[in-house]
């Protein structure tokens, strides 16, 4: 979770920042979490927003570093591939999202 949201936030906030927050936003929810099966993705979640009211707060642009999602429900290689145009024609780190390969319920081809 911290390398991941430490990439997300690089173009921002140094990784010792990401961890500090990660650290300190999981003590907090830990506190007062009755079930702790989901702190996890709460603390995420949690961290996320905190280092986005943060940036905005101080004036930084979160524009810094693109994501994009990567979507192959046939499990055909095709976002491999679109990741590798991305590599080629971005100059730019990138972060890659790839959901799981069986989507859940009906899906909508677009």
């Amino acid at each position: 979770m911290t390398d991941r949201l430490a990439y997300r936030f690089s173009s921002t906030f140094s990784k010792e920042t990401v961890e500090r927050y990660v650290a300190d936003s999981y003590r907090l929810l830990a506190e007062r979490a009755r079930v702790s099966q989901h702190l996890p993705s709460l603390t995420t979640r949690f961290v996320e927003d905190r280092l986005n009211g943060l940036a905005v707060a101080s004036g930084r642009d979160l524009r810094g570093t693109p994501e994009v999602l990567l979507v192959c429900v046939q499990n055909a290689g095709r976002s491999q591939m679109a990741a590798a145009y991305c590599d080629k024609w971005l100059a730019t780190k990138r972060t890659y999202e790839q959901p799981p390969h069986a989507p859940q319920g009906r899906s909508t081809h677009l």
